[in-house]
């Protein structure tokens, strides 16, 4: 959630490169992306992320923001999640069979 919020405020993040990070950040293009468990990579990466130009970060974040917007808004998830229902019924077109009689 954390990086998340980062990106919708446009900022870049440093993070390791684990499950679920990945979807949200994209090495090199919103932030930095490094091995989980290596504090020295990590230290790198936040050294580096500070001394790109002002104007570098401030695209990198930019793009942070429309990538959290694309992916993650509520539109967008809902998008996903009435896609996922529409592939799941149309196997089964005939919707009173999920019907619960009443007893």
């Amino acid at each position: 959630m954390a990086l998340m919020e980062a990106a919708a405020c446009e900022l870049p993040a440093v993070a390791t490169d684990v499950p679920g990070t990945r979807e949200v950040l994209m090495d090199g293009q919103t932030g930095l992306l490094v091995s989980a468990g290596n504090a020295l990579d990590l230290a790198g990466a936040m050294t580096c992320m500070m001394q790109v130009s002002p104007e570098e970060r401030q695209a990198m974040g930019a793009k942070a923001r429309q990538l959290v917007i694309e992916r993650f808004s509520l539109e967008a998830v809902l998008d996903r999640w009435e896609e996922l229902y529409s592939e799941l019924m149309e196997p089964n077109p005939n919707p009173s069979r999920w019907h619960v009689k009443d007893q």
